[in-house]
């Protein structure tokens, strides 16, 4: 570690100087010189378990540096991390393959040849439980110890959903009765009634929503008590992302699909604007020997990009950019279907105008896309134009009291200024 001589003599006497005796049966032994350790009011004493962890430090570092083993890196800019260490816990960070974790322990046995301290490699083996030797005591036991604490960490920090839970309680069930993956067991009580309190006739075992809320409210706590704490100083900073078509500000599926749902369109139009995807296929477990998008063939299929950043979208979005203010498609995701700016402030007229042309784009862009999947039929961008046109052109015609006035002659020159026209014709 590069100490020098005359440091070390000083260790080794602190270290080998004292003498001790043990008493056996009440009587003192011969006293006799320490091999390792320092004896009690030592000043070194404090120190000697820094020294030894800086030298597995010094281990770690050095095998990162000859490529011995490999650690994650954080940063761009940043060295490989192997080791972290605070007080007497150390846990060591590398890249998940067997040949790092044999390197791993071969340090290890080697920090405990220098060192002296024992490293424990049995007890780090896990090994599995048999759940029809236990007895309903030692599966209640299990249950609560074990699959009832997998989530602590996460319920410290978030609100779990519930299909979470859900999950979670029919593995601590499905095991406390005794079944298995592929067997179930007859569940004789509810287990509403299995996790309840003992004096009101359960287990004791506890329900994971319960604990998940429990845990959340020592935050409330926390942020009443500690007024100082700088976690209490940033989470009340008031930065934040703000949805600003609701007056909570508060993002929501539902309000978002009550935005969909106020454009008058038949039910299958609105259906088609949640339909999956093919990169939603893959993660649902549907495999597909190919991902790219039918109509660009440049990039895997995605929601954002078969309604963004294909070329053949950007096309047609330039073609329509003149007929609502805020085309062509941005960039930004948040920003591409709904812009805020021009739902919420401007004319019900412009705004129903927008909303439903962004809708009949949605549909039009993907039936192309079926249609070039299953047909093979392409169309020209302008041809895509027309067809959105005219889609919304007749779902406002039929779906406003207004539409029998609307003209198609300057809907297609300028939808807004039509509408606007037409509406001004309807009887009050």
């Amino acid at each position: 570690m590069g100490f020098g001589e005359k440091w070390r003599g000083w260790v080794k006497g602190c270290v080998c100087t004292a003498k001790v005796s043990v008493l056996i049966n009440g009587a003192p032994t011969k006293e006799f010189f320490f091999g390792k350790g320092v004896r009690q009011g030592v000043p070194l004493a404090p120190f000697l378990f820094i020294l030894a962890a800086e030298g597995l430090n010094v281990a770690m570092h050095e095998a990162l540096r000859k490529n011995i083993f490999r650690g994650v890196r954080l940063d761009d800019s940043a060295d490989d991390v192997s080791i972290f260490q605070y007080a007497d816990d150390t846990s060591f960070i590398g890249e998940w393959d067997w040949e790092n974790a044999k390197i791993l322990i071969r340090i290890l046995k080697c920090f405990e040849i220098f060192s002296g301290l024992k490293i424990n490699m049995h007890k780090s083996s896990i090994s599995g439980v048999v759940a029809k030797t236990l007895s309903s005591g030692g599966r209640r036991c299990l249950c609560k110890i074990v699959l009832g604490t997998l989530g602590s960490y996460y319920f410290w920090l978030y609100k779990a959903p519930r299909k979470v839970l859900n999950s979670l309680e029919s593995i601590q069930s499905r095991f406390f009765w005794g079944g298995t993956d592929d067997k179930n067991k007859i569940r004789w009580v509810a287990w509403d009634c299995v996790v309840s309190d003992k004096k009101c006739g359960g287990l004791g075992i506890g329900s994971l929503r319960a604990l998940n809320l429990a845990l959340l409210a020592k935050w409330r706590w926390r942020e009443r008590t500690e007024v100082d704490a700088k976690w209490r100083q940033l989470n009340s900073d008031g930065s934040g992302w703000t949805w600003e078509l609701e007056a909570e500000k508060i993002f929501t599926v539902r309000s978002l699909r009550k935005l969909i749902d106020a454009v008058s369109l038949p039910i299958s139009d609105r259906e088609t604007d949640w339909l999956a995807t093919l990169d939603n296929l893959n993660k649902r477990g549907v495999r597909l020997q190919a991902n790219e998008c039918v109509m660009c063939h440049s990039a895997a299929e995605s929601l954002d990009h078969i309604f963004g950043n294909c070329s053949t979208t950007r096309h047609v979005g330039a073609h329509l950019s003149n007929l609502v203010d805020w085309w062509p498609i941005p960039d930004d995701t948040a920003q591409r279907f709904w812009p805020v700016s021009g739902l919420v402030a401007g004319d019900i007229c412009r705004i129903k105008v927008q909303k439903t042309i962004v809708a009949a784009f949605l549909w039009v862009m993907w039936a192309q896309r079926n249609n070039n999947a299953f047909k093979g039929c392409c169309k020209k961008e302008t041809e895509i134009c027309c067809e959105i046109q005219f889609r919304a052109f007749e779902w406002l015609r039929c779906n406003t009291k207004c539409g029998k006035f609307l003209s198609r002659d300057r809907w297609i020159c300028n939808p807004v200024n039509a509408f606007l026209s037409c509406n001004s014709l309807a009887p009050r």
